[in-house]
């Protein structure tokens, strides 16, 4: 081998950006040959082609700040990816999480501390930070199998010597249901109100950007305010635990003939209820409604107790339309057989899932469908009142059982 061969031996590999065909060129690194004449040293990493300014990864001082632990500075750092910077980021977000949790869980029993919702609000800046979805992890049932929300209602009854308590116990669950919950959140919360029989919390939370679900023509119709506040007042000493309701309807004629109907869920007797009226989508041959029948339709809600039930629902004449003396529009609810009340859920011979009453079948019933109705005010609104009794009757001709 002569002299030009051994020279072209030791010549050092080409630098990365002429190799890519790259327009950046990186200055030469001390101590790299550049000439034939040069003397042969270990070529550094960054001229072996793979620059340091072209890392995919960025620093670990970026992500887990300076006190973290730093990578390692050996040849194969700057080109492999950073898998230790990827693990201290897992457990970094791991350790804030657990962190978070276990804050929530320390304040979330009594929400009417002072600290709680303060508490709650740096947990939240903390995810941010992170960026950590603070909003799923509030709603995961960590703490016992359920969520925060739940316990937090359960708590929200706790007295306090100032009873000045309220407040703040109402600001920390205003807090929990200000971003969209999941169906399992709602449904724990509604299950909560049911073991407090709070309706008046119930109601709180139903208004609440949380729990609110609106459809497209609910926003076009009314503005997406389709949740009607329902006052719920229990009848003392009352053996059969009876209990009234009372409501109004805002937009009715165009809410049942757009919207196909309008749902009000409250919370009484220990156990949670929906009374809606509906528009029938299709015909139903075992009851005889006909498709586009307008029923009103009273259900139990996912988690309640059966129990017997029997109910009057009535819609008030409207003051400015009704002549005096006018009668309120009655729709009795019973059931027709000695069954009990359930929620969807729940199947057996002995239990029905609904009651349903076609409107059609009352006398003035079918008035409802009309603007100019004694029931509908010129504003649109129709107000519903009822009474019902948790014990067995004998049902009316116009109740059907589905």
């Amino acid at each position: 081998m002569n002299r030009k061969d051994l020279e072209e031996v030791n010549e050092p590999p080409p630098d990365y950006a002429e190799a890519v065909g790259s327009s950046s060129r990186r200055t030469p690194v001390p101590g790299t040959p550049t000439s034939a004449g040069s003397t042969f040293r270990p070529a550094s990493s960054s001229a072996q082609g793979f620059p340091i300014e072209k890392q995919r990864y960025p620093p670990l001082e970026a992500i887990a700040g300076p006190s973290s632990p730093r990578a390692s500075s050996s040849k194969s750092s700057s080109w492999i990816p950073d898998l230790w910077t990827w693990r201290t980021e897992a457990r970094t977000d791991a350790e804030v999480k657990k962190t978070v949790q276990s804050l929530i869980k320390d304040v979330i029993t009594d929400p009417s501390r002072a600290d709680t919702l303060p508490i709650l609000q740096s947990c939240l800046s903390a995810c941010r930070a992170r960026g950590v979805s603070f909003e799923d992890l509030v709603q995961r049932p960590f703490i016992d199998g359920h969520t925060p929300l739940y316990w937090a209602i359960l708590g929200s009854r706790k007295k306090h010597p100032d009873n000045s308590s309220i407040d703040g116990a109402h600001s920390v669950l205003d807090f929990l249901v200000s971003f969209p919950l999941n169906d399992r959140t709602t449904l724990e919360a509604c299950q909560a109100c049911m073991l407090n029989s709070d309706n008046e919390l119930f109601q709180r939370l139903r208004l609440s950007p949380g729990f609110t679900k609106t459809t497209f023509a609910d926003t076009v119709i009314a503005d997406g305010a389709v949740n009607e506040p329902v006052l719920v007042e229990h009848v003392p000493n009352a053996g059969a635990g009876e209990f009234t309701i009372s409501f109004t309807i805002t937009n009715w004629i165009s809410r049942m003939r757009v919207a196909k109907g309008v749902a009000v869920d409250f919370i009484a007797r220990g156990r949670g209820w929906r009374l809606e009226f509906s528009v029938a989508p299709e015909y139903d041959v075992v009851n005889n409604i006909q498709p586009g029948a307008w029923c009103a339709v009273l259900r139990l809600l996912k988690g309640s107790e059966r129990t017997f039930v029997s109910a009057q629902i009535e819609i008030q004449p409207a003051a400015q339309r009704s002549r005096p003396g006018s009668e309120p529009l009655e729709i009795p609810l019973h059931l027709k057989r000695k069954a009990k009340l359930s929620p969807k859920d729940y199947s057996d011979t002995e239990s029905v899932d609904k009651i349903v009453v076609r409107l059609d079948s009352l006398s003035r019933g079918s008035g409802l469908e009309f603007e100019d109705s004694p029931y509908i005010t010129p504003d649109g609104s129709i107000t519903v009142t009822g009474q019902f009794i948790l014990e067995h009757t004998s049902s009316g001709p116009d109740c059907i059982i589905m």
